[in-house]
């Protein structure tokens, strides 16, 4: 699980203590995980995965899977987002589309919402930026 957690941390760009303020844990506790002298607790692993909700339980636990759960983006863009998105069963009607003077789209409840307005629109997606809780985010640039 180390070498998982050590992935997890290169993935998202973390240092051991960016890690570990995010999660909120002591510094120690991951810098003891990572030099393999403790075994991360039920505690951490439950934190871990309730602050990095994208990466998937089997893989962090047993190494089984992929690191990233279905609706995740990876970071290299591996797969569309785009795609995913417009695969949703429920694209809402566009009828009401909203824009300010600059053409943002506002008041969008969801991705697909989002991409459903700007393809009503005849625009293309430069870039779809993803933040999360722990202050960490992911940008895709479907163009590149």
């Amino acid at each position: 699980m180390v070498e998982r957690i050590r992935k997890l941390m290169e993935y998202k760009g973390l240092s051991a203590s960016q890690f570990a303020d995010g999660v909120e844990v002591p510094r120690a506790v991951i810098s003891h995980i990572l030099s393999a002298r403790n075994k991360p607790s039920l505690e951490v692993v439950q934190k871990i995965l309730a602050v990095h909700q994208d990466i998937s339980i089997s893989w962090l636990l047993m190494g089984q899977g992929d690191m990233l759960t279905a609706l995740a983006v990876p970071v290299g863009g591996q797969k569309l987002l785009s795609e995913a998105i417009t695969r949703e069963k429920d694209v809402p009607d566009v009828a009401g589309l909203s824009t300010e003077r600059d053409g943002n789209i506002q008041n969008s409840t969801s991705a697909s919402g989002i991409v459903a307005k700007a393809l009503a629109l005849d625009k293309t997606i430069e870039q779809v930026m993803i933040f999360y809780s722990d202050k960490t985010f992911i940008s895709y640039n479907p163009a590149q």
